[in-house]
């Protein structure tokens, strides 16, 4: 069963903080930045804050550095200097350099003064210099123009006037500072197995080694039609330093959300689901910031996660169940694309 429609609410989820009062209203928010350095403005020069809204003119200072994750799974490394607006499909890039990750996540549209370009299942590197943008592929392929012209890794396509020319790449300027790699992303999409990407807490752009899935159990409970199903999760953090984490789930086919718990060490504890509007004033090591993207997927930010110690999830979720000529079935959905997950200890009760 799916459900259609999308839930238009992003969330924060809070572990005791103070109550918030939302004071004006705010309009949606698609995406989570990241500032490395320099300062990130909205229009009307109001300073941007965790979560970006959509169709607002947003700025990084020159000089500055910033990582942007939209609600759709890709990564954007933005160059100082960069003029940018959020769309729900994608992001329009007036001025400046970016690079799009989206291996391995949803196709990103973005809109240039030369003509749209999707981005899907590639890594690109874009530079706007007034009506003309340019595009290094680092991998996959990129077709845009009209006509239709296609770029493959190592070459750079270059729009004008929605005219596009490929050439190859001689010498590539890395601004990024190492992120526009060729290697494949060592991320997927979001899994029905969660998992957990991290970052040092200095630098968002710099990926570590995901942290080990210790245990992975699952409880499904049916009472009548309504099947609701526990799934707890228990991560070691290696690393020998603080590292941000960012938990990627989906649920299962039909579900929606009921709650999600986190356990630091001291058990777990309940989360309180906060509208991203009225968040801001929460201190950043304090908050789990939590959005949605369409269909049950689930994307939770987890601040401050401590060397060699485990960090547990737990995510409840609630469903009808399947009927088919007359059996009623519980899906519990453990593979993404047919790979197996690679699980340390597995209990289905």
């Amino acid at each position: 069963m799916k459900t259609r429609g999308s839930i238009a609410l992003c969330a924060l989820l809070s572990l005791g903080a103070s109550r918030c009062t939302r004071t004006e209203a705010h309009p949606p928010t698609l995406a989570t930045l990241s500032v490395v350095r320099g300062a990130v403005t909205l229009a009307g020069d109001e300073p941007a804050g965790a979560r970006l809204p959509t169709d607002v003119d947003t700025t990084l200072g020159a000089g500055g550095r910033a990582l942007l994750v939209h609600d759709l799974g890709a990564r954007v490394v933005l160059d100082g200097g960069a003029r940018w607006k959020l769309q729900r499909g994608g992001l329009v890039l007036d001025a400046g350099r970016a690079f799009v990750d989206t291996r391995g996540t949803d196709p990103l549209v973005v809109t240039t003064p030369a003509g749209p370009m999707r981005i899907a299942d590639a890594a690109v590197a874009l530079d706007v210099r007034g009506n003309q943008t340019s595009a290094y592929v680092a991998s996959g392929e990129l077709t845009a123009g009209t006509p239709a012209v296609e770029a493959r890794r190592g070459e750079r396509l270059t729009l004008a006037g929605s005219r596009g020319t490929v050439r190859p790449e001689v010498l590539f300027e890395d601004w990024t500072g190492g992120f526009a790699t060729p290697n494949e992303r060592p991320r997927e999409a979001t899994p029905f197995v969660g998992a957990l990407d991290v970052t040092t807490a200095a630098d968002p752009t710099q990926l570590l080694e995901p942290p080990s899935l210790r245990t992975h159990e699952v409880d499904v409970r049916v009472v009548g039609d309504v099947a609701t199903q526990v799934t707890t999760q228990t991560f070691f953090n290696g690393e020998s330093e603080l590292v941000t984490g960012r938990y990627r789930v989906r649920l299962p086919p039909g579900h929606v959300l009921t709650s999600v718990e986190v356990d630091r060490g001291d058990g777990f504890v309940a989360a309180r689901l906060v509208p991203v509007s009225d968040a801001r004033a929460m201190p950043a090591d304090d908050v789990t910031r939590v959005g949605w993207d369409g269909e049950g997927r689930l994307s939770a930010v987890l601040a401050a996660l401590a060397p060699g110690r485990t960090v547990g999830l737990r995510v409840t979720s609630s469903g009808l169940l399947t009927r088919r000529v007359g059996v009623r079935t519980v899906v519990v959905p453990l593979a993404d694309d047919g790979r197996a997950p690679m699980v340390g200890e597995l209990a289905l009760r």
